[in-house]
């Protein structure tokens, strides 16, 4: 699935910093937002893209088991998946797909039988184990911090956690509880994307936050979470 060009240099800086984060024992890295809609599944299906392309083995695995998606993304299958991985009908190793180029997906499976519960099993953290041992990147999608505790079982499984946030929706405070909920999780927040920035004609010579970037569906800009600057106040009407 092609990128467009605009969206290609930032995804290459997170690429880079991430991988400041990579060695043998740090590897599986949780992909969130804030709410529903602020396109942390292109996000993390872009990104994965992008650090196969650099000629590493990354796992994509939908663990936004109550609306996996990013099946969709890459037009295959939803089913079999996570969820039934986690059921034990069947092992990690038959259900990952492989994309090519050293890209894999484990989809999310039919959320029919899903119970918040299998997150914190056994399973879960034997397909990690397996992951690891297998792959040199592993990026888990996740469900959105404000819908879902899910995040508070699979942030401490990972590495560390990038947050996306979407310009427009975004508010201060949606930051603000996101920050304290990943905290209490004892998450490392390695950073955040800044999704979907309009291109704006006015000069931005006095502003020192970096330029936004125009694509067909979405742009983004990597920073820290500090982004209180960068959104608005209120939440935008849509």
């Amino acid at each position: 699935m092609s990128k467009p060009a605009a969206i290609e240099e930032p995804l290459r800086t997170l690429r880079s910093r991430l991988l400041l984060q990579v060695n043998e024992s740090r590897k599986c890295f949780l992909v969130t937002s804030a709410r529903e809609g602020d396109g942390k599944t292109t996000i993390c299906g872009n990104l994965g893209q992008v650090l196969a392309s650099s000629g590493l083995r990354v796992l994509l695995i939908d663990a936004n088991l109550r609306h996996s998606s990013l099946h969709s993304f890459f037009g295959v299958p939803n089913h079999p998946g996570l969820l039934n991985v986690l059921l034990g009908d069947v092992e990690f190793q038959a259900v990952a797909q492989d994309l090519g180029t050293g890209l894999s997906l484990l989809p999310g499976g039919v959320a029919s039988a899903y119970q918040e519960p299998l997150l914190a099993g056994e399973n879960l953290d034997r397909l990690l184990k397996m992951a690891r041992e297998r792959y040199d990147v592993i990026l888990v999608d996740s469900p959105p911090v404000l819908s879902w505790s899910d995040v508070m079982l699979l942030a401490p499984k990972t590495n560390g956690v990038v947050v996306v946030l979407r310009a427009g929706a975004s508010t201060a405070e949606d930051i603000r509880v996101l920050r304290e909920h990943l905290e209490s999780a004892g998450a490392a927040i390695l950073g955040s994307v800044l999704n979907s920035i309009p291109r704006s004609s006015k000069s931005r010579s006095n502003d020192r936050s970096p330029a936004p970037l125009s694509t067909r569906s979405a742009a983004v800009e990597v920073s820290g979470l500090g982004l209180t600057k960068s959104v608005p106040t209120e939440r935008s009407g849509r």
